[in-house]
């Protein structure tokens, strides 16, 4: 009987073992050499992770030296790791290193005996999320996430701005942010990492839309009602308007949404297709088209534009003065303006009249002006 120490290089598995003598005698049989498992406990997570590490049928009393802990390559353990008399691994507890790949990472464990014990740490990349993936500046989102180190702190980036959050017990984050003002229109990331430890999360998206706005109904004659709508703006800003040249004198506040309504009057401008646009004065500008459809040339159509600063109007013709008053109306007998033809306007304040691509600049008081029509 031969007393033989499998050697340290030996692979795991079954070799055959030969034996021959001084007359060439030969005997074979086989031997499986079992491998040296390490024990990771959790054996995935994200980097940063605590883990045990332990093992056996290593060298009995022997040593790990520092750096002869390996994980993906690296040196892991800063102190030396003893083995006690029965080839165990003394439980180690270390936290996986950053900068390592997401995946399956080999941790190797080589004693002064170049016995190596071998093991699998599968790195998982944390999750990031955003509800809704759309939405205007101002809203409410709500970001989540797992995978990430338990109760460690964690930094959301969206538009620039960060927030940190702290993960729970079961590496979970939430946080409830509104869209930041520095989010720019279109596609905007939305980024997660944990610093030091290492983990960054992949992007997810949110959709800021563009400003649009609405003209209810799409067709009208000068004169009568329309509602503009429009979303996508600065919160909190004036909206200038205008239709075609015509500037309305109300700039409506949008919600802090971006969102308004403007209810008004279509003013005096020419019939036919006419752009309506709507701006927030920080780079935000919508238009749609709406159809003016043209209305019979009555004093009310003709100065809808400034109705809500006109007076009175006086007409001079064939020895009869004829008068429009907006709060006599039933009294008034001036029905309509003639091109060609000059009136007397008195206005509360400075105003600028538009009518079928025609501008009159009035002050306040008495004007005289000659009319141009359509």
């Amino acid at each position: 009987m031969i007393d033989a120490v499998v050697p340290a290089a030996a692979a795991a598995g079954t070799t055959e073992v030969k034996a021959e003598d001084a007359s060439t005698n030969t005997a074979t049989a086989n031997f499986t050499v079992t491998s040296r498992p390490l024990t990771i406990t959790p054996n995935s997570g994200p980097m940063g992770t605590r883990v045990m590490i332990t093992g056996s049928s290593m060298t009995p009393d022997g040593t790990i030296a520092i750096g002869a802990l390996m994980i993906g390559g690296n040196t892991w353990n800063t102190a030396e790791v003893t083995i006690d008399t029965g080839g165990v691994i003394a439980p180690t507890t270390l936290s996986v290193l950053p900068g390592l790949t997401y995946g399956a990472n080999m941790v190797t464990a080589t004693d002064n005996m170049s016995l190596t014990s071998a093991g699998v740490f599968t790195v998982v990349r944390p999750t990031l999320a955003v509800a809704p993936a759309s939405g205007p500046k101002g809203a409410t989102v709500t970001i989540t996430g797992a995978g990430w180190v338990p109760n460690k702190p964690v930094t959301i980036t969206f538009a620039g701005e960060p927030w940190p959050v702290y993960a729970d017990a079961n590496g979970n984050i939430a946080a409830a942010l509104q869209v930041p003002a520095t989010a720019v229109t279109g596609v905007n990331g939305v980024n997660a990492n944990d610093g030091a430890l290492g983990n960054v999360a992949a992007s997810a998206a949110f959709t800021v839309p563009a400003a649009s706005i609405a003209v209810t109904p799409t067709e009208r004659q000068q004169g009568t009602a329309i509602t503009i709508t429009g979303t996508g703006f600065q919160g909190y800003s004036g909206i200038t308007i205008q239709i075609g040249a015509y500037s309305f004198p109300t700039t409506p506040l949008t919600s802090a949404l971006g969102a308004f309504t403007f209810n008004s009057t279509i003013p005096g401008v020419a019939p036919g297709s006419q752009v309506v646009q709507a701006a927030d004065g920080v780079g935000a500008t919508a238009t749609t088209f709406f159809i003016v459809r043209q209305a019979p040339e009555t004093v009310e159509t003709a100065l809808a534009g400034i109705m809500d600063k006109l007076v009175i109007v006086w007409d001079y013709a064939g020895g009869d003065w004829l008068f429009y008053d907006p709060s006599d109306v039933a009294g008034s007998d001036l029905a309509g303006l003639s091109s060609g033809v000059g009136y007397w306007l008195k206005v509360s304040e400075d105003c600028t009249l538009i009518y079928g691509g025609h501008s009159y600049s009035l002050t306040a008081g008495w004007n005289n002006i000659g009319w141009l029509g359509l």
